[in-house]
Order: structure tokens, then sequence, then C-alpha cells
């Protein structure tokens, strides 16, 4: 629907009057003749807008008949104001979602860029980190070295040990 239509321009105006007759209405609206008659058996069925007159359709053009927009013609032009508004903030937020989208994408193969340069140039470690790792690596080899050696102990220990006990059992032998 757009603010074209004959709906929506005769809900729109006669909300904002407290009554009128049908002859301001077409007046304001600026009607053609097949709006006019459309208008007229909307109003005359009560399809739109509210009257109080039996005849409506025959007698409007000859009396004053006093029309107002009802309770439901007011809820009417609120859902479709509430519509017009929820479709300019669903395409806002569509925008925003492009727009976030495309920086996302942008960041990602900025990222992936930036990993191939990395793994393609030469790695500079300074001097001194050398030494620190060379030193942590000589500290860690000689405490590796001492487990060994006191793990060659005990194992000779108990092995001696079971030799022993099995010497010792009479139902071993």
């Amino acid at each position: 629907m757009d603010d074209k239509n004959l709906m929506i321009r005769v809900l729109e105006w006669a909300t904002k009057q407290e009554q009128f007759t049908f002859q301001e209405l077409c007046a304001a609206l600026d009607l053609s003749e097949v709006e006019r008659h459309q208008l007229k058996l909307l109003i005359h069925h009560k399809s739109l807008l509210f009257h109080n007159h039996g005849t409506f359709y025959s007698s409007v053009d000859n009396a004053d008949i006093k029309i107002f927009a009802s309770a439901e013609d007011h809820f009417r032009y609120l859902e479709y104001v509430e519509l017009k508004e929820a479709r300019k903030s669903s395409k806002d937020a569509n925008t925003k979602a492009l727009v976030a989208i495309s920086i996302a994408v942008v960041s990602t193969l900025t990222s992936i860029v930036m990993s191939i340069a990395a793994m393609k140039s030469d790695i500079n470690v300074p001097d001194k980190m050398y030494d620190i790792l060379d030193k942590s690596h000589t500290s860690i080899l000689r405490e590796l070295k001492e487990v060994r050696k006191e793990q060659s102990a005990l194992t000779s220990k108990l092995e001696s040990n079971n030799l022993c006990l099995i010497n010792s059992d009479p139902t071993y032998k």
C-alpha cells in the first residue's frame, strides 16, 4: 500500500477531524468521480467511517449528513502507520547488517593476507632470546640427566631387593 491509496488518504484525513460531511471529505481529498462512487458505497455499508443515517447512498448528495471516523478506523490508520515505520526500520536494519557483514569480510581478508605475508617472511629472533633459550635448555637437560641417574639407581636397588627376596623364599626354588 502507498500513500496514494484511497482508503489510506481517507483514513488519514478523517482521523484528524472530529466530524465532517461527505462533501467536505471529497473536497479535501480532491477525489475523482470513480473514487467518490467507491467511497459512497464504502461509507453506506459502514465498511469505512461511520454515519447514523439509513439511506446514506441515496441522500448524501442532497443532505449534510455528518460522518466521523470510528475507533476501528483509527486503529486501521494506526496499523498502517506502524507497518510503514516497521518497513522503514527493517530497511535500516538490513543496511546496517550489510555494512557489518562487509566490515567482517574485509577484516577476515586482511587477516588472511597478513598471515600469509607473515608466513613467507623471515623470522628474526634476537640474540638475547637465543641466549635465554640456550640457558633454559641447558638447565633442563642437566635436570633430566640427574633424574635419569636417580631412576637408574632406584631401578638397580629394586632389582637387587627382588633377587634377595627370591633367594630367601623357600617355595621359589
